[in-house]
């Protein structure tokens, strides 16, 4: 009778540690993958500042400054049509003192717009997705850059 008992424990152990271990790897699918992307989504909007504090970031640009508010009010006033907002991988390659990116779509913008922005010699402002940019015409390299301008 106990060699019959036996057989159905150990094979209820067994199970049990199987079912226990597949548990264990669904929970954790490890290396980053799964759950995790949402951990690192909300550590990328902590690390974004709000709205409210990038309308007071601001460029100084030949004694002028230029901030992101104003920039805003001006686009509205010349009525600049709103961008797209970049993908996160090329926006992360957006940045001050870097070329732009291969193959962005950056925009002219309208005369009337640009003639109220801080001029700087060699210059020009385009937009690029919702972004505001002072690119050398010459090298292509990223001179100001305001975010979430447009």
């Amino acid at each position: 009778m106990l060699q019959q008992l036996r057989v159905p424990v150990v094979a209820l152990s067994v199970w049990s540690l199987l079912f226990v271990a597949s548990s264990q790897a669904y929970a954790d699918p490890g290396k980053g993958h799964g759950h995790g992307k949402h951990k690192q989504q909300e550590q990328l909007v902590q690390n974004e500042p709000s709205n409210e504090l990038n309308a007071q970031l601001s460029v100084q640009i030949g004694g002028v400054t230029l901030s992101v508010g104003t920039a805003r009010e001006l686009a509205t006033t010349y009525q600049v049509s709103q961008g797209k907002p970049l993908p996160p991988g090329i926006r992360k390659q957006l940045a001050r003192g870097k070329p732009l990116p291969p193959g962005i779509a950056k925009q002219r913008l309208p005369a009337n717009y640009v003639q109220q922005l801080p001029v700087r010699e060699g210059c020009e402002w385009n937009q690029v997705g919702s972004d505001l940019v002072l690119v050398a015409i010459a090298t292509g390299v990223v001179v100001e850059l305001l975010k979430d301008v447009f």
